[in-house]
């Protein structure tokens, strides 16, 4: 409609943080006037004109108004989603709190549940988890993200004409706040994130099985992801598959040694040590010096490099 259409307008356009620190300002003002009557309504217009419904539903609980306030969050997360994601992510935030204050667990689970598959990350899978254990349906909401992380597979299937429904029927309530086009529509398998959840979980098997498939990946973003993610992935199969940590660190060392760097070696020989360590832990010392020595020969031209070897074998030594 022509108003929905203004309002966009000033939402998007009009909106801004001078205004915001101005209306702050007065607002303080009449509070420490005692003209706090006056608070509210000016709260409310700002929201309807600029948008701000998070200052308007904080003044709203402040003055007890908590049923006001959960209308109005309401209001602003379906009018705000698609064009200020931030301000309806901070409105969801403020009532998963309310409804925590008032014990309402199954909600609080249905609210960061439906949060995860809109956005996706260990932080929401996380928060996810502690919401689901309080009310005791860890496994069949764990299984349901994973199916989707590794699928793209929703779990919410009913019809778009369908006006409310839960995330997950008959383990979760509707929240009304479900949109299906809000849903994060992946590529899966989400690879990155399968192994950082498996990385949170202690699961090296996991772990390992999920690397290989980055490691197959031929595009570009599947190497940055890989890059990014290697380190954390041999800290945490280092134990049980240390074959597998020593090639990453390997790769690692040896990429840092070729940017013929002082601070590049000094780097290198932190994943060297951790090598060594490795090997020497499973009775593979004779593997370690013949890696050593390859790594000099390599290298034989680079007197820094060579006196930070020297300084790595010393200590060696000295351990022994």
């Amino acid at each position: 409609t022509e108003t929905e259409t203004e309002t966009e307008k000033d939402i998007l356009y009009e909106s801004s943080w001078e205004r915001d620190y101005v209306v702050d300002r007065l607002i303080d003002a009449l509070r420490k006037a005692g003209l706090s009557e006056e608070i509210i309504p000016i709260s409310e217009l700002e929201a309807e004109r600029t948008g701000n419904y998070t200052r308007f539903v904080r003044e709203l609980l402040d003055f007890g108004q908590k049923k006001r306030a959960e209308e109005w969050i309401y209001r602003g997360i379906k009018k705000l989603r698609e064009y200020r994601p931030g301000t309806a992510y901070e409105l969801s935030q403020t009532l998963i709190e309310i409804k925590e204050n008032e014990e309402n667990w199954l909600f609080v689970a249905a609210l960061e549940t439906e949060e995860f598959f809109r956005f996706p990350q260990l932080s929401s899978y996380i928060r996810m988890q502690k919401a689901a254990r309080k009310i005791g349906k860890w496994k069949e909401i764990r299984e349901a993200a994973l199916q989707y992380l590794r699928c793209g597979k929703l779990p919410a299937n009913q019809p778009k004409t369908t006006d409310e429904f839960s995330i997950l029927p008959g383990i979760l309530p509707k929240t009304g706040l479900l949109d299906a086009e809000s849903l994060e529509k992946i590529k899966s398998p989400a690879l990155g994130l399968l192994i950082q959840i498996a990385i949170q979980e202690d699961d090296a098997d996991e772990v390992i099985h999920w690397y290989g498939e980055l490691k197959s990946g031929k595009g570009e973003a599947e190497k940055t992801r890989r890059f990014t993610l290697e380190e954390e992935i041999a800290n945490a199969v280092k134990d049980k598959y240390p074959e597998v940590a020593i090639g990453i660190w390997k790769n690692i060392a040896e990429d840092l040694i070729s940017k013929t760097k002082v601070s590049s070696y000094e780097e290198a020989s932190m994943y060297l040590r951790k090598i060594k360590e490795i090997l020497e832990s499973i009775g593979k010392i004779e593997e370690w010096e013949a890696y050593l020595r390859q790594i000099r020969e390599a290298n034989r031209l680079k007197k820094k490099l060579l006196e930070i070897l020297d300084q790595l074998e010393k200590n060696r030594i000295i351990g022994r």
